[in-house]
């Protein structure tokens, strides 16, 4: 298990001219709360001793996210807007995004900046000075907090969610669907090009991906900064998430997703991923 710290995030070593950090937000129809975001996630990376990049992927949004984005003042730290003709999804707005990034780090996180960016900067560490590849926000993990508000039905179809994970996937966890993740440069090259599901179900699929294949994995505790209103809906998404579990599965044994590494045949295990 990777060590986690509190430490004050260090963008200062980027490589051969490149941002030590691309920071991926997907965003559909999020013109209303974009704003507030760009301006926490400037001001936050400007204080960082370091280089950074913001990447917007509009998932084919019909009100004026993208305009928000071009309307902005260019401040030290540049913003990327790529611009999908049409929604596809979360999956594939954030696969788009890590494929236009250039740092040495590869972050992805939610357009309404739902945890704290304390927690992104542990993420950044993790993956920099700490000795995982990948490292994944885990709100099931006991130091994470809890909105005890949020509707019953939607918390036991997350349990539920989480059981058929660890079940029908074979994981040691079954919370993969949290909204920040960071990599390492080389890590999200091997990963994200061979994802096959666009949708919310990417995140499961990515997840194992990085497990079977055996990268080092941090799970570490996320802190919610506000109500999160999730956008999936309920009994719809829900059936195509419990659908791309089988459809990861199936891949996987066709060989869609390559050979798995001696490592992994063995027990991906003996990376760090947490509890």
């Amino acid at each position: 298990m990777v060590p986690i710290g509190t430490g004050a995030l260090d963008l200062s070593r980027p490589t051969a001219g490149k941002p030590a950090l691309s920071l991926v937000v997907p965003a559909y129809n999020e013109a209303a709360r974009l704003p507030a975001t760009l301006d926490a996630l400037e001001s936050h990376l400007e204080s960082c001793d370091g280089d950074a990049e913001i990447i917007v992927v509009d998932d084919g949004s019909v009100d004026g996210t993208a305009a928000i984005v071009e309307a902005r003042p260019r401040r030290a730290v540049p913003i990327v807007l790529l611009r999908l003709p049409v929604n596809r999804g979360k999956g594939r707005a954030v696969v788009a995004g890590v494929a236009a990034s250039r740092g040495a780090v590869i972050a992805f996180l939610d357009a309404d900046l739902p945890y704290t960016l304390a927690n992104l900067d542990e993420a950044v560490r993790l993956v920099t000075t700490a000795g995982a590849e990948v490292a994944l926000g885990a709100r099931d993990l006991p130091e994470s907090s809890y909105d005890p508000s949020y509707p019953l039905v939607r918390q036991i179809a997350g349990r539920t969610y989480a059981a058929l994970v660890r079940g029908a996937l074979g994981l040691p966890f079954g919370e993969t669907q949290c909204g920040l993740k960071a990599f390492r440069r080389e890590t999200a090259r091997a990963l994200f090009p061979v994802l096959t599901i666009d949708g919310y179900g990417f995140d499961v699929e990515l997840v194992y991906l990085a497990y079977t294949r055996a990268h080092r994995i941090a799970r570490f505790p996320v802190t919610l900064s506000h109500r999160h209103e999730s956008r999936v809906r309920l009994i719809r998404d829900s059936i195509r998430l419990f659908a791309d579990l089988w459809r990861v599965r199936r891949n996987d044994a066709r060989g869609a997703y390559g050979r798995r590494p001696e490592a992994a045949r063995a027990g991906a295990s003996t990376g760090c991923a947490g509890p």
